[in-house]
């Protein structure tokens, strides 16, 4: 029986730019591995390596978190909906690990300017971000709007590079660069 999942913002770029999009499946599990199936973009971006549900992600079926019913092993019925929704960073304490994931645009590409969350940069220790590179680290201090920007020579060591994330651990924040 096919279900609506529906996708936030920030994922629909991994799913053709779409929204909502019908799966067929028994239960909420097998509802979201035909969805990767489909768009395999999205398979890092929902489960961790090991095949679970990422901690930020939360996968309501109807109005209730999975979490609180039977996780992925929760029975789908004709008419229910699946809502994919992303953690938010604020109101976590600096003790735990928080991550925003970002496509590398033309804005880094071009001018090596990322924009940091305000409300990270509010919850960290200092205000600075880190980013280590073969060993070396570069410190960066954001202005008044939580833009640092990269120099030419970092973002030509950079240049094959795909995805950027801020993460703040335990008060500190760091970026870092991947290839996906």
């Amino acid at each position: 029986m096919p279900v609506k999942v529906y996708l936030p913002t920030p994922l629909r770029q991994y799913a053709d730019g779409r929204d909502v999009v019908e799966v067929e499946g028994l239960t909420v599990g097998e509802v979201l591995k035909k969805l990767v199936e489909r768009f395999n973009a999205l398979q890092r971006h929902l489960f961790t390596e090991t095949g679970s549900v990422r901690n930020f992600v939360n996968v309501f079926l109807n109005d209730e978190d999975i979490r609180y019913l039977e996780g992925l092993q929760t029975k789908i019925k004709d008419g229910d909906t699946i809502y994919i929704i992303p953690s938010i960073a604020g109101g976590l304490s600096m003790a735990h690990a928080v991550s925003i994931s970002r496509k590398l645009g033309r804005t880094v590409r071009e001018h090596g300017r990322i924009t940091v969350p305000m409300k990270l940069i509010k919850k960290a220790k200092k205000r600075e971000i880190s980013l280590v590179i073969d060993d070396v680290k570069y410190v960066f201090e954001p202005d008044k709007y939580g833009r640092i920007y990269l120099p030419p020579v970092l973002r030509e060591r950079l240049a094959n590079m795909t995805a950027f994330e801020i993460s703040l651990v335990n008060g500190e924040l760091f970026l870092k660069f991947r290839r996906f």
